[in-house]
């Protein structure tokens, strides 16, 4: 994980975490046609190390759908464009999809940011201030991801991948 205050979000070794799980997807498949239950193996193994640090500096939508179309190798259906989302769930219930481990890594900025306000560690005049900032600075931007800079902008663009929005 890398994190640089207030600085670009940079999610290179995030990446090369992901780029790792998509690269054992062939022995995923491997596994899986040897009868073992490669979706056990590949969530806890590998899902685990590509979601590792992303409840600091969020996780985009390409991102999840990387990481879902690599654990969806692991499955036992062969069918070429077939509903991944029924496919992880037949597979593993919902243990097996990834975005239920995301959903959670979604609170953990929105947590963060209403336990600053609670604890008044903060005054909540700065917060509002620098969330209208950031509002207004994602606004339109066509890859807002790519513009998030510090948890600010981690806490707006997080909810959104599960139909969200951060307004005050």
């Amino acid at each position: 994980m890398e994190y640089a205050a207030a600085g670009k979000r940079t999610t290179v070794v995030r990446q090369q975490r992901i780029d790792q799980f998509a690269a054992a997807k062939r022995r995923y498949r491997a596994l899986r046609r040897a009868g073992q239950n490669a979706t056990r193996i590949a969530t806890t193994g590998g899902l685990a190390s590509a979601l590792w640090g992303s409840a600091v500096d969020g996780f985009s939508d390409a991102a999840v759908q990387a990481i879902r179309k690599t654990l969806g190798a692991t499955t036992r259906c062969a069918v070429q464009s077939r509903s991944l989302t029924l496919d992880l769930a037949l597979a593993g219930g919902a243990e097996a999809d990834p975005f239920v481990a995301i959903v959670a890594i979604v609170a953990t900025p929105i947590q963060a940011w209403a336990n600053a306000i609670w604890s008044k560690a903060v005054s909540i005049d700065r917060m509002q201030l620098a969330l209208t900032a950031e509002l207004r600075r994602l606004a339109g931007a066509p890859r807002p991801w790519a513009r998030v800079r510090g948890p600010t902008g981690v806490f707006v663009l997080s909810p959104v991948s599960i139909g969200w929005k951060a307004e005050s």
